[in-house]
């Protein structure tokens, strides 16, 4: 999951250097696309990163 949020992190930010060093090629829908692979990247981070200190809390609260 978090590396699926990377890919969406990095797709961003791709769009972004695109509209930085190209910006006569870049079409106008760039604008909300790095809005949306930026939002859903860093939400598939977050949940990834709780969803494996869960389970680690678990595991750890189970053992002892």
């Amino acid at each position: 999951m978090v590396a699926i949020g990377g890919a969406f992190f990095l797709t961003s930010d791709s769009l972004l250097a695109w509209r930085l060093f190209l910006p006569d090629a870049a079409p106008g829908w760039f604008g909300p696309a790095v809005m949306a692979t930026y939002t859903l990247g860093q939400g598939l981070i977050v949940a990834g990163v709780l969803r494996q200190t869960k389970r680690r809390e678990s595991v750890f609260l189970g053992a002892g």
